[in-house]
């Protein structure tokens, strides 16, 4: 097992044209966003930023390992714009969390009808549709900064966004758990046989190679700001899903400013199964004496990337960002981050665990910066790999970029297997094989989760980490008997 990424045999170059009929297909017609606010000048203004930067390609860096040859020969066609999800939401909640308030985008778009936090307002939470006040400077400062082809691509062919702001000293107390679901037409899953020229359904199994999506995606872009005023106090939850297996496309955004003396709390999880390709790109701004904590879950074995930029601007600031990500068969996770610092006195630390099994793959692509001014910053960062099979791969690239001469920074990475002298030390404490990798695997994977601060949030991740690290061999019943022996010993 080695500390690489496998890199695609012989990667082949799109053409101009190749591109070209990714993007007519997206732009064929004005994003509805911008349609529906009769703002077609701001969608060419957007479309034209885009396109200076381009679909992006292997060969900038940030892109290195993600598929994006594939990726430009898919036929993408709006999601469907739709009012109601096709299962319960409750489903995805945990007994205590089904009474946290919700919004809900279904394609993208904000469904008044899913959700609580529409019906269910919190004093002090005001929400700001953008159908009704876009704003147009900020979508185009944000377009012009950033750094991301596919955020560019996600701002110009927004389907919906919204505003939430938390008002000035205001403890909200209720968790706001926010669902990006994607639902789409089942019979886009359905793909092409080249050697009959006729198409599968679900009775012939496919034979897809890696990484190479069906020609048929349901695409879909939405956004969220959250604005956390002077002294406010928030925990919010963004969890990403698919519905049905129609293959999907997902490209959101999520952009959080956290103005001084407030203390955010965002928990982002990412789950996708195959045929679901998810890009989510998370922006923090924080502010003077400002604390802002980013807990991120990748599960599945879909297709993952996640653009994590943060700028920390004022001084005696904290940036927090925990992660886990559990992937099977042949998912993928690319995380791709940015953390600047700006402001003197200012403390970061990120952590990211990737617990990798079957034939599935990480990417760790992580920056550090400190300017001149950030004098007396205190920033650590850490990745940590474990492979459980000889097949899964990781690629970690920890860096540091420090531009300023009395700092305390840290970085570094480290993969491997599971420890046998300690399953031996388990194993002779009378613990069986499976009972013993299923609590090493667990320790592993949940102590970023550990660090929720909201014991609600906390409980869900735990659910959900379970489940995801019951895709492993190991039966369920071993993993409730791990639950039961950590409960047991607290």
């Amino acid at each position: 097992m080695t500390l690489t990424y496998a890199t695609p045999p012989n990667p082949i170059e799109l053409t101009t044209m190749e591109y070209t009929l990714m993007e007519n297909s997206l732009f064929q017609q004005t994003a509805p966003l911008y349609q529906a606010a009769q703002s077609s000048s701001l969608f060419q203004t957007l479309q034209s930023l885009y396109q200076e930067m381009g679909f992006p390609s292997q060969k900038l860096e940030a892109y290195k390992y993600v598929p994006t040859t594939s990726m430009g020969r898919l036929h993408t066609t709006p999601a469907p714009q739709l009012e109601t999800v096709n299962m319960p939401i409750s489903w995805q909640l945990s007994p205590d969390l089904a009474q946290a308030r919700t919004l809900v985008f279904i394609n993208g778009v904000m469904s008044p009808i899913e959700s609580t936090l529409i019906s269910d307002p919190i004093e002090g939470v005001s929400l700001t549709p953008w159908k009704n006040t876009l704003p147009e400077d900020g979508l185009i400062e944000a377009s012009q900064s950033s750094t991301d082809a596919m955020e560019r691509l996600s701002l110009a062919t927004l389907s919906d966004g919204l505003t939430l702001t938390v008002s000035s000293d205001v403890s909200v107390q209720p968790v706001i758990h926010v669902l990006f679901v994607e639902q789409a037409d089942d019979t886009a899953c359905q793909t092409t046989d080249k050697a009959s020229n006729q198409t599968s359904g679900q009775d012939t199994p496919q034979q897809e190679q890696p990484l190479t999506p069906p020609p048929k995606v349901s695409y879909s872009a939405g956004r969220l700001h959250i604005n956390a005023q002077e002294g406010s106090q928030a925990h919010v939850m963004v969890h990403t899903l698919a519905t049905t297996p129609a293959a999907t496309m997902a490209n959101h955004s999520i952009q959080l400013n956290a103005k001084s003396n407030s203390q955010v709390h965002l928990t982002l999880n990412q789950h996708t199964v195959s045929n679901h390709w998810q890009f989510m790109a998370a922006h923090a701004h924080v502010e003077e004496h400002a604390c802002a904590t980013l807990t991120t879950l990748g599960t599945g074995h879909g297709h993952n990337r996640l653009h994590l930029s943060a700028h920390i601007h004022g001084s005696s600031a904290h940036l927090e960002h925990n992660g886990t990500t559990v992937m099977s068969q042949q998912g993928r996770q690319w995380l791709h981050s940015e953390i600047h610092h700006h402001a003197p006195e200012a403390t970061s630390n990120q952590h990211v665990k990737a617990l990798l099994q079957d034939q599935s793959r990480h990417d760790f692509d992580a920056v550090i910066v400190v300017d001149q001014p950030a004098q007396l910053t205190d920033a650590k960062q850490l990745n940590n790999n474990l492979l459980l099979s000889d097949s899964a791969r990781a690629y970690a690239r920890p860096q540091l970029r420090i531009h300023a001469d009395d700092v305390k920074c840290a970085h570094g990475a480290t993969v491997g297997q599971l420890d046998d002298d300690a399953l031996f030390y388990m194993q002779s404490r009378g613990l069986n094989t499976e009972l013993a990798q299923c609590l090493l695997t667990y320790g592993f994977a949940s102590e970023p989760m550990q660090k929720v601060a909201s014991p609600l949030i906390k409980q869900w991740t735990n659910q959900h980490l379970l489940v995801a690290l019951g895709q492993q061999e190991s039966p369920m019943g071993c993993l409730m008997d791990c639950n039961t022996c950590h409960g047991d010993e607290e």
